[in-house]
């Protein structure tokens, strides 16, 4: 009886080595119900380097996440009497890579994610939900720009659906009032950032702000060379249908032939004139051949970028990178998010 107790225990053992391996190289995303928060998924964790945006603007966003949750940074922030929070609002056009940007920001970090759909709470279940958040994590809250002063409430549509049932004097004290969480990282995103009440953005509220804009020719070229060169020296893939698969010996050929189809592609797009989830969405239809997509997108283009798929309906069909692509870079919002626990 002994023997079969070590070997169950040595099981148990072997099967909780497995199961913290499996989730520590995860992020795992808690969604609210209720006043409780729920575990919706574990998704891998995203690299950095897969988030196209400006590379200052993206070093300056990490660096400043690192900054903060650096140990020494509690000290400071103590000994100062400083409560210690540190609050980001990402802001844009739907499509550029808010929510996706917050999500690398966990993986990076090895935060989890508690994202928060407004619609659902009230002021007493938002105080509640912040008060069993962690010390460490990242609280995503989308659509800031749903919460209402309590003038706009009573000017506004009673039956409007856009609107929160949380009011700004709820949301302005879970933030930072006398029981707000100490040690996570807020991050709130809107598609309308002059909507916003001045209170939400002032300075202690919100320490940096993060503009997300249509893509650029930097972002253009970024996206193109994510879609098409390996992520790695040791990766083999195919390149184009009629070219073969790249081996480790041909890679700096491979390199130089993507970079210049990369060039010809920013050439044709417009800059500035569409989001990175319309551009991503093009790439990955053209997926196998990086020529395809650069002599298919002129007659894209003229017919003003329409056309394109989904992305959300895209994921249960794409390879791996695509996934991956969808997920980190563009295209992932509170509907995304609720919706991973059945798709995934």
């Amino acid at each position: 009886m002994g023997t079969s107790n070590g070997i169950l225990k040595e099981f148990l053992h072997d099967c909780q080595v497995t199961l913290e391996k499996e989730t520590e190289s995860k992020t795992a995303i808690y969604m609210n119900s209720d006043d409780r928060w729920n575990l919706a998924t574990r998704r891998g964790q995203k690299r950095i380097d897969t988030v196209i945006l400006p590379e200052d603007v993206k070093k300056d966003f990490f660096d400043d996440i690192a900054e903060y949750l650096d140990p020494e940074a509690v000290a400071w922030y103590a000994e100062h009497d400083q409560l210690y929070h540190r609050g980001y609002l990402l802001y844009g056009a739907p499509g550029t890579g808010k929510t996706s940007l917050s999500l690398a920001a966990a993986g990076q970090f090895g935060l989890d994610v508690y994202a928060m759909n407004l619609s659902k709470v009230n002021d007493a279940t938002l105080s509640d939900l912040m008060r069993k958040l962690p010390t460490r994590c990242i609280l995503l809250l989308e659509d800031i720009d749903a919460i209402e002063s309590a003038k706009s409430r009573e000017n506004s549509d009673a039956g409007s659906s856009t609107s929160s049932s949380v009011t700004l004097s709820g949301l302005l004290n879970a933030i930072d009032g006398a029981g707000s969480v100490e040690g996570r990282a807020l991050i709130m995103t809107t598609n309308h950032v002059d909507r916003l009440d001045p209170a939400v953005i002032r300075p202690g509220r919100v320490d940096k702000m993060v503009e997300f804009g249509l893509a650029s020719r930097e972002m253009l070229l970024g996206l193109f060379r994510y879609v098409y060169l390996p992520l790695s020296s040791k990766t083999e893939r195919v390149g184009d249908k009629n070219e073969g698969v790249v081996n480790n010996q041909d890679a700096q050929d491979t390199q130089k032939h993507i970079q210049e189809l990369a060039a010809m592609f920013a050439d044709r797009v417009p800059a500035m004139k569409y989001s990175p989830a319309q551009i991503l969405s093009f790439l990955i239809a053209h997926r196998h051949s990086p020529r395809d997509a650069v002599e298919n997108v002129i007659s894209w283009v003229e017919k003003g970028g329409e056309g394109f798929i989904p992305l959300r309906r895209q994921t249960s069909t794409m390879n791996t990178k695509s996934e991956e692509a969808v997920d980190v870079l563009v295209g992932v919002g509170m509907d995304d998010i609720q919706s991973w626990s059945t798709v995934c």
